[in-house]
């Protein structure tokens, strides 16, 4: 059985979404986190060793894409106006502690 998930530990998540939440919403998602772990705790519990692995169920594939290919942009032509280039890649400034 999954231990109940703290307050602190709600506060810890919540820090790092940069979300501020009160003291009732603390306790609500304690709870709503505490049972979302216990319902897994069930669900590992069903025998599936005789089910199949899969990653998808519909049973299609490359429904967005007709075989195709479309020419893309270079590298030089993505980053022509890009404000920083850092090796190849669109540079930006940190998002951590923005305020």
């Amino acid at each position: 059985m999954q231990a109940a998930v703290t307050h602190e530990t709600v506060q810890k998540v919540a820090k790092l979404c940069n979300l501020t939440l009160t003291q009732e919403e603390i306790s609500k998602f304690s709870i709503f986190f505490t049972d979302t772990l216990k319902y897994m705790d069930m669900l590992g519990e069903l025998d599936t060793s005789k089910i199949k692995e899969t990653y998808q169920v519909t049973g299609l594939t490359n429904i967005f894409q007709n075989g195709d290919s479309v020419k893309s942009l270079s590298v030089e032509q993505a980053l022509s106006n890009a404000s920083e280039n850092i090796n190849n890649y669109f540079g930006t400034k940190a998002v951590f502690d923005r305020k």
